[in-house]
């Protein structure tokens, strides 16, 4: 739902604009060589300093924080293994994930063997709640979602198999039964 509904939003701006998915396994060997992280797309890893990126279109970029306990700065990125980012998991290892029949052991998979490790590797504010302020975020995610839509697509019964009771499970902040997502098939931006 939250990239459904910052599409919408970017949408009021330009109503061609689809958020891309990043297809990170497919980069598991050296992730820190992947397209998506040149200066031609997303901007690669931070300087040493103040970890700021230093290339791509967002290298000038500053974060504007509301809150008032973050200073504003920099999109920052800072690669977990001396300027690398460790392997993610292969494309063969998303294949078997896909072919778990039981929800929770597939989201399970899905989000510690194949989603946390990108975070920690592109590491600095990619590893904490701010990684949202970072485009890079919404790429990640949109391939998280493109599997999960993938996986209900044939697992359909057991995508639907929440416990103890789907109806009373609220998505915050939209305060939205969580079964208004469940639906492969509807349209997702309602």
């Amino acid at each position: 739902k939250f990239i459904v509904e910052f599409e919408k939003e970017l949408q009021t701006i330009d109503p061609s604009i689809a958020i891309p998915y990043w297809e990170w396994p497919a980069d598991a060997e050296a992730p820190h060589n992947s397209p998506i992280l040149s200066s031609k797309f997303y901007g690669g890893n931070g300087n040493p300093t103040d970890h700021c990126i230093t290339d791509g279109p967002f290298k000038d970029f500053w974060l504007q924080y509301t809150n008032n306990v973050s200073p504003d700065h920099c999109i920052t990125r800072n690669y977990a293994r001396d300027g690398t980012i460790p392997a993610f998991v292969e494309p063969e290892k998303i294949e078997e994930f896909m072919q778990l029949p039981i929800l929770g052991d597939f989201s399970q998979k899905l989000e510690q063997e194949a989603h946390n490790p990108v975070h920690v590797g592109v590491g600095a504010n990619f590893q904490t709640m701010a990684s949202p302020k970072d485009p890079l975020f919404f790429a990640l995610h949109a391939g998280v979602d493109r599997y999960w839509f993938e996986w209900q697509k044939q697992c359909d019964e057991q995508a639907r198999d929440l416990r103890p009771n789907p109806q009373d499970m609220l998505m915050e902040p939209w305060g939205t039964p969580i079964t208004s997502v469940l639906d492969t098939e509807g349209d997702a931006r309602g």
